[in-house]
C-alpha cells in the first residue's frame, strides 16, 4: 500500500481531509447553539432563580387546594405590575404581571405551592376577595410556575 506523506493523511474513517478553517467555524457553531439551548426562554433548571410575580386575586383568578398543593390559575396583564402604587392600575382583577414586565406568552398561567391547608386557605380568600398576593416563582418548562414562596402585598395610594 502506498500512502503519501503522513502530513496528509486523515484522522477520518472516510479518508477525507478536513479544512483546517472548517474546525474553528464547526467550534463557534457548536457553542452558539449551545448557549442557544442553556438559556432559551422557560428552560428549567434547578438552580434557575425564583422572581416576585404579583397576583391579583378576584374576576377569572381560580385558586384551589388539593393534596397538600395550591393551584392558582390567572391570566396575563398587557403591563408590568410596577410599584404597590402601580398595582390597581397595571394589574387588572384576575390577572398577573412581573413588575418590570408583562409575562409573555409563552409563559404559564398556573403555579403551584406545596403547603399546609390552613395556608393555603388564607391565600384562597385573599385572592377570592380581589386581593394582591406575592408568589416567588421560576418556570418548570412543565407548564406551570413553581413557587419557593409567598406573602401578602396590598396596593398603595398616593393622595
Amino acid at each position: 500500500m502506498i500512502t503519501g506523506p503522513s502530513h496528509l493523511r486523515s484522522a477520518s474513517p472516510t479518508g477525507t481531509r478536513l479544512r483546517r478553517h472548517t474546525r474553528p467555524a464547526t467550534w463557534a457553531i457548536s457553542s452558539v447553539a449551545l448557549v442557544l439551548m442553556l438559556f432559551a426562554p422557560g428552560t428549567p433548571s434547578a438552580d434557575a432563580p425564583f422572581y416576585a410575580l404579583i397576583v391579583h386575586g378576584g374576576n377569572t383568578t381560580h385558586a384551589s387546594y388539593d393534596k397538600g398543593m395550591l393551584r392558582v390559575e390567572f391570566r396575563h396583564s398587557k403591563h408590568p405590575a410596577g410599584g404597590p402604587v402601580n398595582y390597581d392600575e397595571q394589574v387588572p382583577s384576575g390577572q398577573a404581571a412581573w413588575p418590570d414586565r408583562p409575562l409573555s406568552p409563552q409563559e404559564p398561567s398556573v403555579l403551584l405551592q406545596p403547603m399546609p391547608l390552613a395556608e393555603a386557605m388564607k391565600i384562597v380568600h385573599q385572592l377570592n376577595a380581589g386581593g394582591y398576593w406575592k408568589f416567588y416563582c421560576r418556570n418548570t418548562g412543565k407548564g406551570y410556575f413553581e413557587v419557593q414562596k409567598s406573602n401578602a402585598v396590598s396596593a398603595s395610594y398616593n393622595f
